[in-house]
């Protein structure tokens, strides 16, 4: 874990962004795990005539989906985003030490490209084996490269999908008495790989530079993780009297 004794600003305040980006993201899965689970009992829902409660909440379930999605992936915001955190790290990199930087990390993380990134060898003591030991290791600028061409790459290949997703907010959820009419369309499946995206940029982040595991299925999880929409959707079932 990162002493914060030892933290400088910067590196507190990159903690702070992805936390937040985190935040948001977690509202994002708790609220599709949510939506899910309604739209798979809808059959059940309506037998037991819970239609007029559980109909109308996949609306506020959507909006909310767009609205902690757009919060991520906005660029023009004051908002902490994906896109002003990688900047952040950009303009900081020589006050935000990396902690861990061995080759063998990247392939975890198989939604990013890798392969331009500079690997040096370097030699290591292992407390373990009492002895010196040779790693590849990876350097901070390349590392820092690569992520900013990874976010470029995801920002071009999904334009029409955040466009759309920037729209909805905008015209349907932020301003709902415009009528403006939307071209823009999205899919779920879309929606679930910016998601898988986003869960991969805080987990490496966190882990480079504060040796921390943040993934949804690792040590240390979201505020409102995955798990927590289980719960909630257990919570749905039983009422629903459901077999668990």
């Amino acid at each position: 874990m990162n002493n914060k004794l030892n933290s400088t600003e910067e590196e507190e305040k990159l903690e702070k962004y992805l936390n937040k980006i985190a935040e948001n993201l977690s509202y994002a899965i708790l609220s599709y795990e949510t939506l899910m689970t309604i739209s798979k009992n809808r059959e059940e829902i309506e037998k037991q005539n819970y239609s007029n409660f559980f109909f109308p909440l996949e609306r506020i379930l959507i909006n909310d989906i767009i609205l902690s999605l757009t919060k991520i992936f906005e660029k023009n915001t004051d908002s902490i985003t994906l896109w002003k955190t990688l900047s952040y790290l950009e303009c900081n990199q020589k006050k935000i030490v990396l902690k861990e930087n061995f080759n063998q990390l990247l392939k975890k993380y198989n939604l990013f490209d890798f392969k331009d990134i500079k690997i040096e060898n370097k030699t290591s003591f292992n407390e373990l084996y009492k002895k010196d030991i040779q790693l590849e290791v990876f350097t901070e600028k390349s590392f820092i490269n690569c992520l900013r061409k990874n976010i470029n790459n995801l920002y071009t290949n999904y334009e029409p999908d955040l466009k759309a997703l920037k729209n909805i907010r905008d015209q349907y959820i932020a301003h709902s008495d415009k009528t403006i009419i939307y071209n823009d369309k999205t899919t779920w499946n879309e929606i679930l790989k910016l998601i898988d995206f986003v869960k991969e940029f805080i987990d490496l982040l966190f882990f480079v530079y504060f040796r921390k595991v943040y993934s949804s299925d690792l040590a240390e999880s979201f505020e409102m993780n995955t798990s927590e929409a289980m719960k909630s959707n257990k919570c749905l079932l039983k009422i629903l009297k459901r077999d668990l």
